[in-house]
């Protein structure tokens, strides 16, 4: 290895620095690397330095005609990039009436195609619906069958409203 007398140049690298020894040495131009890192490769306030010189080299005609709003624009960048990221807003979806939605619709399809006279719910609560065939109470069938066919007509009609009209 080489000792401090032989390095000749130093050069940032990831987490550290790498030494370069001189080419007339015997060493033929040898590159070490040094594990010890530099106080300022890791450091965030480093980073955000960079970041903001490269913005100014960047757009400086942008910075000088309005500075408040370049400024607030690169901050809501940041932000939006950066998490906590916020939540979706809405009732997240239930993936039975998803199911249900889709096989409703393909029955839809099967009607306009004149292979289905009518929809069948039965399939799609059985399909749909965790237990529905040991169900055995009618009216408490009937209920479940209820709330799932209300379910996606309500899906349905929320998508058909977020449509914009032609």
């Amino acid at each position: 290895m080489s000792g401090p007398e032989d390095v000749q140049d130093l050069r940032p690298r990831d987490g550290g620095f790498e030494t370069v020894a001189p080419p007339d040495t015997d060493q033929g131009g040898e590159v070490l690397s040094l594990s010890r890192p530099t106080a300022s490769a890791d450091s965030l306030e480093a980073d955000i330095e960079r970041f903001t010189e490269g913005l100014r080299r960047k757009y400086p005609s942008r910075i000088a005609r309005r500075p408040k709003a370049f400024k607030s624009r690169v901050v809501s960048l940041v932000k939006q990039n950066l998490p906590p990221h916020p939540k979706p807003s809405g009732r997240p979806k239930n993936l039975r009436v998803t199911r249900a939605a889709e096989m409703y619709a393909e029955q839809l399809r099967e009607m306009k195609r004149g292979r289905r006279k009518r929809v069948n719910w039965i399939p799609i609560a059985k399909a749909c619906i965790a237990g529905f065939d040991q169900i055995r109470s009618e009216y408490a069938r009937r209920r479940k069958l209820d709330t799932l066919r209300d379910a996606v007509y309500a899906r349905r009609r929320a998508r058909k409203s977020k449509k914009p009209s032609r």
